[in-house]
């Protein structure tokens, strides 16, 4: 009889310990995961939603980056002073830059520069509100794109770059 009851006092006496231990699990992979990440968003994910729009047009930068939900910060929802969408490719277009279409850039392992030319649309805040509504003004250019990845995948948009921002030590140009 005694065994059974020390049996029992173990396993009531675990019952908190182990919602405890649950619950800090939560909560910290909550906290992992809160860099402008979605709920259950890879950061392949979240660079296709940030940065990766087949179908849009200059015109068209308020109403995307509120139904995507980019913000400046996660936590305040203040709005993004810019942001660079890809247009007018694939997703497999872009996937390439990181293994065949795509250069180190910079002598960094995780940056790459691509080997041609996307088009883009940048879409610049107006004014200086940081607080929702926010408005932007879209531009589209022809550039290259710098990206870095990660398992062979594209997870971060580091910036566009004009064919004259280029030089022999980054990427080099080919003339026709």
């Amino acid at each position: 009889m005694l065994l059974s009851q020390s049996i029992m006092l173990n396993i009531w006496f675990s019952i908190p310990a182990l919602f405890l231990v649950l619950t800090l699990a939560h909560v910290t992979t909550c906290k992992m995961s809160s860099d402008n990440l979605q709920p259950s968003e890879s950061p392949y994910q979240k660079f296709l939603r940030q940065h990766y729009a087949s179908a849009m047009s200059t015109e068209k930068c308020d109403i995307v980056i509120k139904q995507r939900k980019i913000y400046g910060n996660e936590e305040t929802h203040s709005c993004k002073k810019v942001n660079t969408f890809i247009v007018k490719t694939t997703k497999k277009n872009l996937m390439n830059v990181c293994l065949k279409d795509g250069k180190i850039y910079n002598n960094k392992q995780d940056l790459y520069i691509s080997n041609k030319m996307f088009s883009l649309i940048t879409c610049k805040l107006k004014g200086n509100s940081q607080k929702p509504p926010c408005n932007y003004r879209g531009t589209g250019s022809y550039q290259r794109i710098v990206i870095a990845c990660k398992a062979k995948l594209p997870v971060h948009f580091e910036r566009a770059i004009s064919l004259s921002g280029l030089n022999s030590s980054n990427v080099p140009v080919v003339l026709f």
